[in-house]
C-alpha cells in the first residue's frame, strides 16, 4: 500500500528532483567559500602591496632629509618595516598570503639583507648609519612587539635555504590548510 499520494513514478520524480536541488545548493555553497576565499586573499594582497609601498616612500623620505633624520626616526622605519613583515607571514601563516607570493616575498628581504643597505642618521653632534642587518638586530631584541617564531623564521631564512626556512613554518593549522585549498594553492 502506497503512504504517498503521488504515483509512484511521480514519487520517485520528486525524489530525485529533491536530491538535484540538494547537490545544486551544495554546490553553490561551495562555489560561494572558493569566491570567497579568492577574495579574501585579493584583499589582503591589495593591503600589504599598499602598506610596503608607503613603507618604502617614508624610506626614501628618510634618505632624502636635509637634515639627515633623527637616528630614532630611522629605528621607527625598521620598527614599521619589520613589523609589516610579520604581519605578512601571520598572514601567509593563516593562509591568506598564498605560497608563491610569500616564497617572492621572502626572497626579496634575502635580497636586502645581502644587499645590506644603510640609512643615514644624526643624534645630536653624533652622525651614524644603520644597515638593513643592524635595523633586524634591533628589532628582533623587541620580544614584546615580534613573535619568537617570526624572529625564528627570518634567521632560518638568513642560514637556510629559502625553501627549507619556509617549508620548516608551512602553515599546519586547519583553517590555514582549507584557505590554501579554497583559494587555489
Amino acid at each position: 500500500m502506497q503512504t504517498s499520494s503521488l504515483p509512484q513514478g511521480w514519487a520517485i520524480a520528486d525524489i530525485v528532483l529533491k536530491a538535484i536541488t540538494a547537490l545544486g545548493t551544495l554546490f553553490v555553497v561551495a562555489l560561494s567559500l572558493v569566491l570567497t576565499a579568492r577574495s579574501k586573499r585579493a584583499d589582503m594582497f591589495v593591503d600589504c602591496r599598499r602598506r610596503f609601498e608607503e613603507i618604502n616612500s617614508s624610506k626614501k623620505q628618510l634618505r632624502l632629509a636635509d637634515p639627515k633624520p633623527l637616528k630614532h626616526e630611522v629605528l621607527e622605519w625598521y620598527s614599521t618595516f619589520w613589523g609589516h613583515q610579520q604581519d605578512q607571514f601571520n598572514f601567509w601563516q593563516k593562509g591568506y598570503i598564498d605560497d608563491a607570493t610569500f616564497h617572492y616575498w621572502c626572497g626579496n628581504r634575502d635580497a636586502e639583507r645581502t644587499k645590506n643597505e644603510t640609512l643615514s642618521w644624526r643624534d645630536g653632534a653624533n652622525v651614524g648609519t644603520t644597515s638593513y642587518r643592524e635595523g633586524w638586530d634591533y628589532i628582533k631584541s623587541d620580544k614584546q612587539v615580534f613573535d619568537p617564531r617570526f624572529i625564528e623564521f627570518v634567521n632560518d631564512l638568513w642560514s637556510l635555504p629559502l625553501k627549507g626556512a619556509i617549508a620548516k613554518r608551512e602553515p599546519k593549522e586547519w583553517g590555514a590548510r582549507a584557505m590554501r585549498f579554497l583559494g587555489g594553492d
